[in-house]
């Protein structure tokens, strides 16, 4: 509820009510449907609480309805028409410091605090001071311009045939993001959707590593040099790391890419 701002409830609310009872909204009613079976199944595979929020637009539509009629039906209840546009104004007002970038980042535990808004924790190994949502936002630039120092210093005949292989796909989108400006390739990953798009035409020969522990890099490469250490102060805790040089990844990519697949 928090996250769509908890003085909507009045609108979505009540639009989930009148698609599901209202005589007028019958042909509708699948839609209040579709969201209750939504919100069962996130809830029961534990799903993270932003999943569902794109469903909500329906409700508040369904919301206005029915509050447009009752305003027209019952006259004493008119000034609602102003109240509830302003308490959602004013309550928005009062959260956007908390969703966007307004305040430096160092006033944002205390605004937090003084809102009486705990830290929520979306992810595992977040160890940020921030929120997820703000911390995911600093750090890339940096970590992709250590990545273009590695691969700039190959020669010019291995920097051709090696891979970026990122172990989220956090960093990989970075890379593609941030790479072009650096002369970096396309990134690979097998985290997610990324795992689609396979390990490209690289066979593993020269890989750099990101995101990989050195003791994993060295179970599955021949031979594992240590780069430079990622260390964004603000970031989650995932993205604190050295990025590694791998020689001979065994299998080659193209075998071995199943094995590396993971989805969380």
């Amino acid at each position: 509820m928090a996250i769509l701002n908890p003085c909507s409830v009045f609108v979505w609310l009540a639009g989930l009510l009148y698609l599901l009872l209202h005589p007028c909204a019958k042909r509708f009613r699948f839609l209040a449907l579709t969201y209750l079976v939504f919100l069962t199944v996130m809830m029961y595979l534990k799903g993270k609480d932003y999943y569902l929020a794109p469903i909500y637009p329906m409700l508040f539509a369904a919301g206005a309805v029915l509050w447009e009629k009752v305003i027209q039906t019952y006259t004493p209840l008119r000034w609602l028409r102003h109240a509830i546009p302003a308490v959602i104004i004013f309550a928005g007002l009062l959260a956007a410091p908390l969703v966007l970038p307004i305040l430096p980042h160092d006033k944002i535990p205390a605004y937090m605090n003084a809102l009486g808004v705990k830290m929520s924790r979306t992810e595992n190994g977040m160890v940020s001071t921030l929120p997820q949502h703000f911390a995911d936002e600093f750090g890339w630039p940096e970590m992709v311009a250590k990545v273009a120092e590695v691969y700039n210093s190959l020669p010019p005949d291995q920097r051709a045939k090696t891979a970026i292989l990122a172990g989220n796909y956090g960093g990989a989108g970075a890379i593609d993001l941030f790479g072009p400006h650096y002369g970096l390739p396309k990134s690979i990953s097998a985290h997610q959707n990324y795992y689609y798009w396979g390990p490209r035409d690289y066979t593993g020969e020269s890989v750099i590593l990101l995101e990989w522990s050195l003791r994993d890099a060295q179970d599955w490469c021949g031979s594992v040099a240590v780069g430079p250490r990622n260390e964004p102060p603000l970031g989650m805790g995932w993205e604190h790391y050295n990025i590694l040089l791998c020689h001979n990844f065994k299998p080659p990519l193209s075998q071995a890419w199943p094995e590396l697949k993971r989805w969380n």
